[in-house]
């Protein structure tokens, strides 16, 4: 190793002066002269961080121990993303369970609710709520088992804070869409997915019929109550104004009735048709009054 001084005989004092100036101006750094190459401190344990004490000597420390050292910060450029530097890949949280979307909790700290918010990256299939994770939908919602038909489960959709609220829920086999308090005991729409009813309407939540419309108080058309169910064309062709058409699947999907408008000159023009080759009943108590046959023949009476 280079000296800084060369020997000074004892008794040259001259020599000696010049030695003291010289190492008045030695500094270690990486432009220093001689270098320090592998400096060699005595007493630190190795494979440690260098810190001083409270006397200001150098001693091996343990950051949170020995020493209080405050957290780094990251900044621009040392930040977790992709193209920060250095780059964080494959990093692990060991406190994390496998499935668990992270979010920010309280005071910022990384946090987790694999009971209720938990990605299956094997399907791909993220789930929310409460449930055994049985869901075979992209996405699926549970409730809790002893509120499921309770108005504040399913979705809720919002235009604003304040604005109405538009809720789907599901109760029991039924499927309901409504909103507000209402959803409980009348919502607006309904659809049985074992019996395969559909009610709409104040009051239908549970249909009777393939279809059902119910409501306390009917529209108004043209300046006239209407009824529950209204059809509504936009022109004035023939057949275009069809109230209600009747079919049958069976043999061919043949269409057997028809009411509604008749002609495009006249759309005021009103007909109940039978389209085939049969006769047209009306009946009062459950009894036939009269009988249009297929060739146009009217019968009244028994």
């Amino acid at each position: 190793m280079p000296k800084l001084i060369p020997h000074i005989p004892d008794g040259d004092w001259v020599a000696l002066r010049r030695g003291l100036n010289k190492l008045a101006s030695v500094k270690l750094g990486p432009g220093a002269s001689p270098t320090y190459a592998e400096l060699t401190l005595n007493g630190l344990t190795a494979s440690t961080l260098i810190g001083a004490n409270a006397s200001k000597l150098l001693e091996s420390v343990t950051i949170g121990t020995s020493l209080d050292y405050t957290r780094p910060t990251l900044n621009t450029i040392q930040d977790i993303r992709t193209t920060a530097s250095p780059t964080w890949l494959g990093l692990t949280l060991s406190d994390l369970t496998q499935g668990s979307v992270v979010f920010a909790g309280a005071s910022g700290v990384i946090s987790q609710d694999n009971s209720n918010f938990f990605w299956d990256n094997t399907n791909k299939r993220l789930e929310i709520g409460t449930g055994n994770r049985v869901m075979l939908a992209p996405l699926g919602i549970t409730g809790d088992a002893t509120t499921i038909e309770d108005r504040h489960e399913g979705i809720w959709i919002r235009g604003k804070t304040t604005g109405y609220i538009v809720q789907v829920n599901v109760r029991g086999s039924r499927l309901e869409i409504g909103g507000g308090g209402s959803l409980d005991t009348a919502p607006a729409m309904s659809v049985n997915y074992l019996t395969g009813k559909v009610g709409i309407g104040t009051g239908a939540n549970d249909p009777n019929a393939p279809l059902e419309v119910k409501g306390i108080k009917p529209g108004e058309v043209g300046g006239w109550q209407s009824g529950q169910l209204q059809v509504t064309g936009s022109v004035t062709d023939e057949f275009y104004s069809a109230v209600i058409t009747g079919h049958n699947s069976f043999g061919g999907n043949t269409q057997l009735w028809y009411l509604g408008s008749t002609s495009a000159s006249s759309h005021n023009d009103i007909g109940f048709i039978n389209r085939q080759n049969a006769a047209l009943h009306l009946a009062t108590n459950n009894t036939t009054r009269m009988t249009i046959d297929a060739a146009g023949d009217v019968g009244i009476g028994t």
